[in-house]
């Protein structure tokens, strides 16, 4: 081999680590943008999952303090009623009292 061929071929193999090394960086640098990127997406994800959730607890506590008061009004409807049957009751007793009085 004469020194042309010999140069040649030392600076092709110098070409090639040069372009194997460029390779490398390019991939390293691919891969941290990659998991950059996921990262952001896991957050992002995680964000708007922690966001779902809270609309689900608030709705499920309008839910219930929806609930609440139906029942609370549903309660003071029979409060009022039985109170009226017992001012009822009252008033006949008080009358039988009466009438048991005013008989002897």
């Amino acid at each position: 081999m004469d020194q042309k061929t010999i140069a040649r071929v030392f600076e092709i193999e110098e070409r090639a680590v040069k372009i194997r090394e460029e390779a490398q960086q390019q991939a390293k640098k691919m891969l941290s943008e990659a998991q950059r990127e996921v990262a952001q997406e896991r957050e992002r994800r995680l964000r708007e999952a922690q966001q779902e959730a809270a609309k689900i607890i608030a709705e499920g506590k309008r839910g219930a303090q929806e609930e609440r008061k139906r029942l609370l009004a549903k309660a003071e409807e029979e409060a009022q009623h039985l109170e009226n049957q017992a001012q009822q009751n009252l008033e006949r007793a008080v009358e039988f009292v009466l009438s048991q009085v005013a008989e002897s």
